[in-house]
């Protein structure tokens, strides 16, 4: 899992392939033993990420609505799957990213106040997940662009309104644009 340091916080991201579907049977109950006042611990479906950029940015967009009071959710968590998802109501976005019993990777996001904390919660969940860490490069495959294209309902016009290198370029600049945005959407 990468790491960065955010506002006083550390924040740790990674996509995790599942060696099993058993693995998230207890998945909710063990998130809420992990999340604790100075920490959140999310899992998330990820089959729409293309890069942790997007992420990143969910976690960081959460950390400053809490902090100009614009939040959405009452928790840092939930507001993290706001923003990752787009959506500015809860059940739509736990309808969007939610974990089931079907997936055959997921995402995970921590972010504690101190590092240790963070290394602590994140040796624990990817002990329980046991899942094999997708790399940022394998994130960028054009199945995973189409998918993350219909996620987040892109038009091809838009596309062709960036100016980027390729379609992988054009498609993460408009994501990125969407959780950033969030906000304004309401």
């Amino acid at each position: 899992m990468e790491t960065i340091e955010y506002k006083d916080y550390f924040i740790s991201v990674g996509i995790y392939g599942l060696p099993s579907k058993n693995v998230l049977v207890g998945i909710e109950k063990l998130l809420n033993e992990l999340s604790k006042d100075t920490a959140v611990v999310e899992v998330f479906k990820s089959d729409f990420i293309i890069s942790l950029k997007q992420v990143y940015l969910a976690a960081m967009s959460a950390i400053n609505a809490f902090n100009s009071k614009t939040n959405i959710a009452r928790s840092l968590g939930i507001e993290i799957l706001l923003r990752l998802s787009s959506e500015t109501q809860i059940d739509q976005a736990i309808r969007k990213i939610g974990v089931n019993r079907d997936l055959n990777e997921v995402g995970v996001c921590i972010v504690a106040r101190n590092m240790n904390e963070l290394m602590k919660l994140s040796n624990k969940l990817l002990q329980e997940i046991n899942g094999v860490e997708l790399t940022e490069e394998s994130l960028h495959s054009l199945d995973r662009v189409y998918k993350a294209l219909e996620f987040y309902n892109v038009k091809q016009e838009e596309i062709e309104s960036i100016q980027a290198r390729d379609l992988y370029e054009a498609v993460l600049f408009l994501i990125l644009e969407r959780i950033a945005t969030v906000d304004i959407e309401r």
